[in-house]
């Protein structure tokens, strides 16, 4: 499914590459965003401009014309949104930076970093489930725009029990984060300077201090611009022994790719 900037979506068949369906009755503005569960029952979720966010049902053959349901507007852009892959939570960025999360079934909302402070603002988030124990996590680049030269620090945080980030994942040194991709374990960021970090969180304050991760950046830097898009192949699946030797060699461990506003694309082997 493809977001555009005449409000509508467009279900686009690989096989063929034709659109084979047409979204037209949900938004008043672009669609900036677009995610899919992988459950029994998929689900579309959709964000735009015009501040709301959308839940789309799919039967076998296609979705229905009209949404399922409008979880909320949220009176600014729609950024991102993300949803488990059981579709059961789903969660909004917002351009001002603020995260809204809801129940995809009731439609009640069970987070508005509008109004809890203790929630920082963020340049990018993602929403996923913890491989062990199946908790839904919220990861976030912090946003601080107060500074010329600003640290971007990387939390996870227990949706259940928003009162701290359960774990810290490091600092970007320098830059704001405009994709962050995880699996709860390692983290990888671009940034608007055109960098590639990588982490991994950690609580084992035998390792690091408690609670907090390391993050290192790649020391080639082909970009000109803001990096726009990033996808992971392949990351790995359990922390290495030593994170401060071993997050030095994280990009052995995964095949990414990404894009930037300067029309290049690159992939990171």
């Amino acid at each position: 499914a493809v977001g555009s900037w005449d409000c509508s979506i467009y279900v686009v068949a690989l096989e063929t590459g034709r659109i084979v369906q047409q979204l037209t009755c949900g938004h008043d503005d672009a669609v900036s965003s677009l995610a899919l569960s992988s459950g029994r029952a998929p689900l579309l979720v959709s964000g735009s401009w015009d501040g709301c966010v959308k839940v789309w049902a799919m039967s076998e053959t296609a979705f229905a014309p009209t949404p399922l349901n409008c979880l909320a507007d949220i009176e600014s852009e729609v950024k991102q949104v993300h949803v488990t892959s059981d579709g059961s939570i789903c969660a909004a960025l917002s351009s001002n930076g603020s995260c809204s999360m809801w129940d995809v079934r009731s439609g009640c909302s069970m987070m508005d970093t509008r109004d809890k402070s203790r929630v920082p603002r963020a340049s990018t988030v993602q929403l996923l489930s913890s491989t062990s124990t199946h908790t839904p996590l919220l990861a976030l680049a912090t946003l601080d725009d107060a500074l010329d030269d600003a640290c971007c620090g990387v939390q996870l945080w227990d949706v259940r029990h928003m009162r701290k980030p359960c774990v810290l994942g490091g600092q970007l040194a320098r830059g704001q984060a405009s994709v962050l991709k995880t699996d709860g374990l390692s983290w990888v960021a671009a940034t608007t300077l055109g960098e590639v970090w990588t982490g991994f969180f950690s609580t084992d304050s035998c390792l690091l201090p408690a609670g907090e991760g390391v993050a290192v950046k790649h020391d080639s830097a082909p970009h000109g611009d803001a990096i726009s898009c990033l996808d992971v192949v392949c990351v790995t699946a359990s922390p290495p022994p030593l994170p401060a030797a071993a997050v030095a060699d994280v990009s052995s461990c995964m095949i990414m790719m990404t894009g930037s506003l300067d029309g290049s694309a690159i992939i990171w082997r």
